[in-house]
């Protein structure tokens, strides 16, 4: 929870996916990034050694896993996103491009997840009982 807090959201909207461009209305305000080019890809989260590697036409995705030092203990080796420059999020990455950045995720215990369900269960009905009780 605490490394949760922490992270900062980088404001970036993918207006694409497949290689398609959506069609979005701009607003007042708004800002057009195009990414640079980059034969570099990034490759964080739960691996022992997180780096920056020169992108290699061919090499797999464990091949870069690999080159970051491999999975960590916790790392849920079935949990691994790719972001593409364009913000473009896959869970089930058939390969890798340059510029892309693998995300391994952490491996969720079961354990913790109960204790979050029947926590969040009692905020639920505190806040449904607050709300009857102001509804008065």
């Amino acid at each position: 929870i605490q490394r949760a807090k922490q992270v900062e959201p980088e404001g970036i909207v993918g207006v694409g996916e497949g290689g398609q461009t959506a069609d979005i209305a701009m607003e007042d305000g708004d800002i057009i990034v195009i990414p640079v080019k980059s034969d570099i890809v990034l490759i964080s989260g739960e691996v022992l050694m997180p780096q920056s590697v020169v992108w290699s036409k061919g090499r797999s995705l464990n091949g870069y896993i690999e080159s970051a030092g491999g999975f960590s203990k916790r790392a849920d080796r079935s949990g691994i996103l790719v972001v593409h420059p364009s913000g473009e999020v896959v869970s089930k990455p058939k390969s890798v491009q340059p510029g892309d950045q693998i995300l391994v995720m952490p491996r969720i215990d079961a354990k913790n997840m109960q204790s979050l369900k029947e926590v969040s269960q009692i905020l639920y009905q505190i806040a449904v009982a607050a709300k009857v009780i102001l509804a008065l």
